[in-house]
């Protein structure tokens, strides 16, 4: 799954009666999650959402989209969002808070599939593998996040997480 934006620009008949000027100032980016086949790289699915962090649910049927305020679970074979988690801090309309003072909308799935660890409104949050109850809230604000290879740690990154280099997900306490 990859992350990118589709230029939509006016129909043909449209643009016949404009010049190109007019042309460039109707054209423009929507935001698209792409679902490509392995290696060949086929467009399976396209799903209208605006992403800057992807990860897969181990066993395949949830994609977790975080970007443009919002984190969203999407089924991959329909394109349905399944679940959208939308920002507390986000102004409406101000676009994705990537590199602002709200921080960067992270998901990360653990290789076992129990976990889903996503960051937004300058927190981090571990959720159960079908994002229905969340288990800790851990406040930071980082930049990127890992989760070991056995699922036990989650590690943060950013000046003001620090203290938080490795933290265990099973030994801290639900906040």
């Amino acid at each position: 799954a990859l992350p990118g934006t589709a230029m939509e620009s006016p129909p043909p008949e449209e643009r016949a009666h404009l010049d190109p000027v007019q042309i460039v100032q109707r054209t423009r980016g929507v935001a698209e999650v792409w679902i490509l086949e392995m290696p060949a790289g086929n467009l399976i699915q396209s799903i209208d959402t605006e992403a800057y962090s992807l990860s897969w649910r181990p066993d395949g049927q949830r994609l977790a989209a975080g970007g443009g305020g919002k984190i969203e679970l999407i089924d991959p074979h329909s394109g349905a969002i399944a679940v959208i988690q939308n920002s507390q801090l986000h102004p409406t309309g101000f676009g994705s808070a990537q590199g602002t003072e709200y921080g960067r909308e992270l998901v990360a799935y653990s290789p076992d599939g129990s976990y889903l660890v996503e960051a937004i409104d300058r927190q981090v949050e571990v959720w159960d593998g079908d994002h229905a109850k969340r288990l800790q809230t851990i406040h930071a604000l980082p930049s990127c996040l890992a989760i070991s290879p056995d699922s036990r740690f989650v590690a943060l990154g950013g000046e003001e997480v620090s203290m938080f280099d490795s933290v265990p997900l099973r030994d801290l306490a639900v906040h």
